[in-house]
């Protein structure tokens, strides 16, 4: 018998579409990695490998009913009205009712290992397990064979997270991100004004951003990712010469007591992912810096 939690295989990043008859594409749903196993009882997996199964007791009938022993692979989301993973939504624990598990990898199932079998195989065998394409809230996630751009266009157009490429010949590496798996995001672009940052010892940790609305900055968020070490370097220099001790933004409450204010004259190019309900930026990245006004 395999171990009841193994640790998920990881995708790594990759900056475009493609299309290739070695892979297959899915979608890349916005909510929790999760995996289940079910041998006499039933437990949810965090990534992390926590126990998940008390908080999200909905999926029970549904996945006790599969014939195990098995160990699936996926994602626990949310649709909101328009039909879409809402990641805002799955937070909030009073909404966990309506969650949903998309499966879309079967790693252990009738007394055998899968690990070490293709993801074609796997794929084909998930399909056998979850005969019906839907069963209560749980549904198997969707693949579409080498038209990798066309697919990721019709993600584009539904607004959705992005698209995860696959090969089909590899064979599962738990807790590995491999390149056999390759996420592929649609994101987002801005500008956003620097208003000043979190310094650490040798540099600085993020920078806060915040974007015109109308006459007055609203604060977006911090960005902590996508810079260079020479790229640190330059902007520690400017922003030194930009320190002023009041934030450009009144009543401000934010918890970084080490917060150093800048005048709001850096302008940044930021890649993101969505806004938050809050109006937060999620998963933002730092591109470039667009100008600087004296």
């Amino acid at each position: 018998m395999i171990e009841a939690f193994i640790a998920p295989m990881l995708a790594t990043e990759h900056h475009c579409p493609f299309d290739s008859s070695d892979y297959l594409f899915e979608v890349k749903w916005d909510g929790y990695r999760c995996l289940a196993h079910f041998d006499h009882k039933l437990t949810l997996f965090s990534r992390n490998g926590q126990d998940w199964t008390i908080e999200f007791p909905s999926l029970i009938p549904a996945l006790t009913k599969l014939p195990g022993p098995y160990l699936l692979d996926g994602e626990l989301v949310i649709l909101n009205q328009e039909g879409k993973p809402d990641f805002s939504l799955l937070q909030d624990k009073a909404n966990r009712q309506a969650v949903q598990y998309v499966v879309f990898d079967l790693l252990y199932w009738q007394g055998k290992s899968l690990l070490e079998i293709t993801l074609k195989q796997r794929r084909e065998l998930l399909a056998e397990l979850l005969t019906n394409e839907r069963t209560g809230n749980i549904f198997l996630s969707k693949a579409i064979y080498g038209k990798g751009k066309a697919f990721f266009e019709a993600i584009r157009a539904q607004e959705l997270e992005g698209m995860i490429a696959k090969e089909i010949t590899s064979f599962y590496y738990p807790g590995i991100r491999s390149k056999a798996w390759l996420k592929i995001k649609e994101r987002k672009r801005l500008l956003a004004t620097v208003i000043g940052y979190l310094p650490n010892k040798y540099s600085f940790k993020s920078l806060y951003l915040a974007k015109a609305k109308g006459n007055e900055l609203v604060y977006i968020g911090k960005v902590g990712t996508g810079f260079s070490e020479q790229e640190k370097l330059i902007l520690l220099q400017m922003m030194q010469t930009l320190i002023q001790e009041q934030c450009s933004i009144n009543n401000l409450e934010i918890s970084d007591n080490n917060a150093v204010w800048l005048k709001p004259v850096l302008v940044a190019e930021i890649d993101y992912l969505e806004f938050t309900p809050a109006g937060r930026l999620r998963q933002p990245s730092f591109r470039k810096l667009v100008t600087v006004d004296d």
